[in-house]
């Protein structure tokens, strides 16, 4: 078994490509101290939305292809969003991409309203509060 620190330190900077996996953790870190509103677990009602996009266009100017390649399939970078609006969202920059999520009935989208400028600093401090949710969530004992 792993120390917490460990396991923080790996959560950390995981990234998965799989879609059920993704969405796994991702509705339990959302649905975490949640008692109204439960995400369900219907891949083709709620999809993954990478909120930096698989292809990038002028509106992603803090990302090089390194970067890219780097923080796509991040936990930090995805989030969960229903079918009608992650059609809408696609290959849209940040500020068009918040219009959508602030739509959203998904905490953890509505969440990123708040967020001025997506960014590799913001990717990592949002995968390193999963971490700690992710913590509490699958406990050690």
């Amino acid at each position: 078994m792993v120390s917490d620190e460990e396991f923080i330190n790996n959560f950390r900077i995981f990234n998965s490509k799989k879609n059920a996996v993704i969405r796994y953790l991702l509705r339990k870190i959302n649905n975490f101290d949640i008692n109204e509103t439960k995400i369900v677990d219907d891949s083709n009602r709620v999809h993954v939305e990478h909120i930096l996009p698989k292809k990038i266009n002028d509106e992603w100017i803090n990302f090089n292809d390194e970067d890219h390649e780097t923080y796509l399939w991040r936990l930090g970078n995805l989030t969960l969003l229903g079918q009608e609006y992650n059609n809408r969202a696609k290959n849209k920059g940040f500020d068009k991409k918040k219009e959508i999520y602030k739509k959203s009935e998904i905490k953890m989208t509505r969440d990123l309203v708040s967020i001025d400028d997506w960014t590799t600093f913001t990717i990592v401090k949002r995968q390193e509060d999963f971490a700690e949710i992710a913590l509490k969530i699958w406990p050690r004992n």
